[in-house]
């Protein structure tokens, strides 16, 4: 299982969900390649839920065995955290985790600017440096390339 949190700042942390291990393959680019399938049932919880948990090292993952005790709710919001407007199309620049964010909760300024347009666009895994250029032709344009390759219940998942 994966319990996955964004950092919002300090020792503050959002909640986006839980997950389930469906396949683990070891990465060259990466210590393990994940494929993630969301467990239902805490839908309502995702974006509300703040974890305090001050993160003393730098690394990736902390063990739940090890770590999960330090984790405390902190506050559970009225309503899920809203997310940014849309910035433009010239000043899109996301980490992977606020787009998997903005997907799964269908942000409607991120929603509506993306699926009127087709395109070219870069991913750039800033882990190593490479990049992958794609394109959005079809119906739903850009949104709907996000939806296909990002939603974490139906796509394979690298951090």
């Amino acid at each position: 299982m994966i319990l996955s949190l964004i950092h919002r700042g300090g020792d503050r942390w959002l909640f986006v969900g839980v997950y389930r291990v469906t396949d683990l393959q070891p990465s060259q680019a990466a210590a393990f390649k994940y494929e993630t399938q969301l467990l239902p049932g805490h839908e309502e919880l995702i974006g509300r839920i703040i974890v305090k948990y001050k993160r003393e090292d730098r690394a990736s993952y902390i063990w739940g065995h090890k770590y999960g005790a330090d984790l405390e709710v902190s506050e559970v919001l009225d309503s899920a955290l809203s997310i940014e407007k849309f910035p433009g199309y010239n000043n899109i620049r996301i980490l992977h985790s606020k787009l998997i964010l903005l997907v799964s909760k269908e942000e409607p300024s991120w929603k509506s600017a993306l699926s009127s347009v087709g395109g070219i666009y870069l991913i750039t895994d800033t882990s190593t440096g490479k990049v992958y250029v794609g394109s959005a032709s079809d119906e739903g344009g850009v949104w709907q390339r996000c939806e296909l390759t990002l939603r974490p219940d139906t796509a394979a998942i690298q951090n």
